[in-house]
């Protein structure tokens, strides 16, 4: 026994209309044409290959407005600030590590040795670090 599938007819003049809102970019994909009008995709891509149009299908259109083109520039630049503010903590980090490099190796220690010492106080001030100061060079 054959099922007999539910085959739709579509007048050539619905056909035209939904390929010309196709080439003006009111749809971008088949599969936007089919949930549109409740049609399946194959049938949308048959009647583009049909038309000759395949070479627009998967295209996308942008369209921003004013406010969105300006937020965008906006972002950008912040973007860029942050990266080169990035970049410059970075530096800083490194000259800093490296100072504290000299700084513990001048008291003969290593910087995982000093790290460990320091992490056995409980600085909360200045007089603190001043007795873990006095601590180390003991």
């Amino acid at each position: 026994m054959s099922q007999r599938i539910n085959q739709r007819r579509y007048t050539e003049a619905f056909k035209q209309k939904v390929l010309e809102e196709y080439r003006q970019g009111k749809w971008a994909t088949p599969y936007e044409i089919a949930k549109a009008y409740g049609m399946s995709q194959v049938t949308a891509v048959a009647w583009i290959d049909a038309a000759g149009l395949e070479h627009l299908r998967n295209r996308r259109v942008l369209v921003h407005t004013l406010g969105e083109v300006s937020e965008l520039q906006r972002l950008r630049i912040e973007n860029k600030q942050i990266r080169t503010m990035l970049v410059d903590e970075m530096i800083k980090r490194h000259d800093v590590m490296r100072m504290l490099e000299a700084a513990v190796s001048r008291l003969g220690m290593k910087v995982s040795e000093f790290k460990a010492e320091f992490a056995k106080t409980d600085c909360t001030s200045d007089a603190d670090l001043c007795k873990l100061d006095e601590s180390v060079r003991n």
